[in-house]
């Protein structure tokens, strides 16, 4: 309404920092969504869910996630997860960044894509760096 002050975000860096990582950490967005700090430690993300015995794995972080990582850690809201949010489950789902997403692609004047492409161009950062068998 008018005269209003805008609702001020809970958490207004959220989509940055989740995206940070989906592209730094080649992570699915639900790995993401579903990271406890307990899993951040000696400078790696220890994924321990998984379909597969490769998904259960542990990614070094980049200085950039480190940092971000860092910062989320002094500015808590959770002792239990890095992204947490008033769901069912705890933690930021997907339904949560319904409206984020969007309007971030909006923004930065791209198409809509879904978050899970992030993960892919990871990968194309990494190859420059390793060999095709680490890589796949």
């Amino acid at each position: 309404m008018r005269g209003e002050q805008p609702i001020q975000p809970k958490d207004p860096y959220r989509m940055r920092d989740v995206a940070t990582l989906l592209i730094d950490c080649w992570l699915g967005p639900e790995e993401c969504f579903r990271l406890r700090w307990e899993n951040i430690r000696d400078d790696a993300l220890h994924i321990l869910f998984g379909k597969t015995a490769s998904a259960r794995r542990v990614i070094p972080l980049t200085p950039r996630a480190a940092a971000l990582i860092q910062m989320r850690r002094t500015t808590a809201r959770s002792e239990e997860w890095l992204f947490p949010a008033a769901t069912k489950s705890g933690h930021i789902e997907k339904s949560t960044l319904k409206k984020q997403h969007p309007n971030a692609c909006k923004l930065a004047k791209l198409a809509p894509f879904p978050l899970y492409t992030i993960r892919h161009t990871c990968l194309t950062r990494w190859a420059a760096y390793m060999d095709a068998y680490t890589l796949a």
